[in-house]
């Protein structure tokens, strides 16, 4: 006759274990003040374009003031037609590095390769926003035909960026975001390791 077991073993726990890979909370904060700092450049951009379309005039004196021989040959009409490609050409660098900032972000979130360079050229355009702030005040407004509300609006998108910046740094330099853009890929490799093992 057979013995029954003096004990049982463990009950085993069927809950899974907690996520190694979630983001920690500095790294959380740091991606949502990204976000608002690259918000905030958009409208910013978005604004200038409105601003520059409404009143190219300063821009046309500034073609006419640089070469007025060239001016006088070309015309009138041709010398506003090269003002409204000089403001698509600007409009279009200046939206393409918003994109780049947020492919940026979206490395650092993902914890890519290039995720540490991510980080630091994304502080380095939070720090530009942020001097780019005090300009708004240090130079006067100038006269316009553009309507004080656009102008007003513009201001204060660059000063949300700017804030945002400020703080998107200071979450960057947490020991917490320095840990998690740092050597990615082993981090990375170990948990898909660990879920190759579970599955």
């Amino acid at each position: 006759m057979t013995t029954p077991p003096t004990h049982l073993a463990p009950p085993v726990d069927d809950q899974p274990p907690a996520d190694s890979h979630e983001k920690p909370e500095a790294v959380r904060l740091f991606v949502l003040t990204a976000v608002v700092m690259l918000c905030g450049e958009l409208m910013h951009q978005l604004f200038s374009i409105a601003v520059a379309l409404l009143d190219p005039s300063a821009l046309v004196e500034q073609a006419k003031q640089s070469r007025p021989s060239a001016a006088k040959e070309i015309g009138e009409a041709n010398v506003t037609l090269l003002a409204y490609a000089s403001i698509a050409i600007a409009a279009l660098f200046a939206l393409i590095i918003v994109l780049v900032l947020a492919i940026a972000l979206r490395a650092v979130s993902k914890q890519a390769s290039w995720a540490s360079n991510a980080m630091k050229l994304l502080m380095v355009f939070g720090g530009y926003f942020a001097l780019r702030v005090m300009l708004i005040f240090a130079i006067p407004a100038s006269g316009s035909a553009v309507p004080t509300p656009v102008i007003a609006l513009d201001g204060i998108m660059q000063i949300i960026a700017g804030v945002a910046g400020v703080c998107a740094i200071f979450f960057a330099t947490q020991d917490e975001t320095r840990k998690w853009v740092t050597k990615p890929g082993k981090h990375n490799s170990a948990h898909n390791t660990q879920n190759s093992h579970n599955s």
